[in-house]
């Protein structure tokens, strides 16, 4: 392994092709938009309206006590509490938001953070000891925690490792059919996986955009791995699995007048480098500014599907469903990234 992979320890609960500028076509900077409506009827509102610049400050939901183990820090966790969070569904106002954001208690916590991490390199949410590139920005770094243990019921969004065990798979309402999907109070849950880019398939040879668009992520932590396994094994008949990686889909194809249906690039892609928050908040990217190797967070939602030729569901599969990519920080060009086993491809024995 290079320097350039010199790794830090977190405790918490092949060569990478040029990207893209970040420019538009005049060459100024990509300022952000207004997210436009998903391919998919499920994209909810209230995710992409909520305010979650909270999450910038939610290092300090847990801290380390002084022997070395975690509590949890009461203000800090009121950062993360789902009635701050999701304005949309919230009397709360902006303004209040932040004024909660900046009270003496959270600004307290965030330095404890702050110093825990400048110190010891280190942080505690969990019983879980991470190693992450020296690459990520402590910015970032000081960002994981919240993004680890995240939960907006109102939003109808957690982390992976917080989702409700409870759910079940969907029923007819609204004239929507959600029998697809893994729901919480009869509601699409979305999935929070935080990992770093080990696949990606957007275009093809040309440039265009492929019908069926997929990413696979390596997760921070092992044990976020096991229980998406666990969520992926709820198949019929059940399956018991195990993955070594996360990998979410999405077909990209969009039906409208005409016979054949017309293939749309997949846009949901966004700058949260510097903080994640509403939708509308973040600049827009392209599947090319990102890439392998790259820290992401990404959405995405559990699905099931039947066999071809079967209408009940009496027996099906799942995946997941991939909803939205939040870049979090870049691995620097030309860094090493591991493809697997090397082997010695030389040797001096002679036959």
């Amino acid at each position: 392994m290079s320097s350039q992979r010199t790794m830090r320890n977190i405790t918490t609960s092949g060569e990478r092709p040029a990207k893209r500028a970040r420019t538009a076509q005049n060459g100024q900077p990509v300022q952000p938009e207004t997210t436009p409506a998903d391919a998919s009827s499920l994209e909810q509102s209230p995710s992409n309206n909520s305010t979650l610049s909270d999450l910038d400050h939610s290092a300090a939901s847990m801290t380390t006590a002084s022997h070395g183990g975690p509590t949890t820090n009461a203000a800090a966790n009121a950062v993360i509490a789902p009635a701050t969070i999701c304005s949309s569904k919230s009397s709360a106002s902006p303004s209040s938001v932040v004024a909660d954001n900046t009270s003496a208690h959270v600004q307290h916590a965030e330095a404890q953070a702050a110093t825990l991490i400048s110190t010891s390199a280190t942080i505690t949410t969990a019983s879980v000891e991470l190693s992450l590139p020296a690459w990520v920005p402590e910015t970032v770094v000081r960002r994981l925690p919240g993004m680890l243990a995240f939960e907006d019921p109102k939003c109808d969004r957690w982390a992976v490792s917080r989702l409700p065990r409870s759910g079940s798979w969907g029923g007819n309402k609204n004239t929507r059919d959600l029998a697809r999907y893994y729901c919480v109070d009869d509601k699409p849950a979305t999935f929070f996986f935080v990992g770093f880019v080990s696949f990606k398939s957007f275009t093809d040879d040309f440039g265009q955009p492929l019908r069926r668009v997929k990413i696979g992520l390596n997760l921070l932590r092992s044990d976020d791995m096991v229980i998406a396994a666990e969520f992926l094994s709820r198949t019929r008949p059940h399956t018991s699995l195990l993955v070594d990686k996360v990998y979410a889909s999405r077909s990209m194809s969009e039906w409208g007048k005409e016979e054949r249906a017309k293939v749309i690039p997949f846009n949901n892609v966004f700058d949260a480098r510097k903080g994640y928050g509403p939708k509308s908040s973040m600049a827009r990217m392209t599947t090319q500014d990102f890439g392998r190797g790259d820290l992401i967070l990404m959405e995405a939602a559990l699905t099931r599907f039947r066999p071809v030729g079967r209408y009940t569901w009496d027996e099906w599969k799942t995946s997941f469903e991939l909803r939205a990519i939040s870049l979090l920080a870049e691995i620097p060009d030309n860094t090493h990234i591991d493809n697997g086993a090397e082997f010695d491809a030389d040797g001096d024995v002679c036959l």
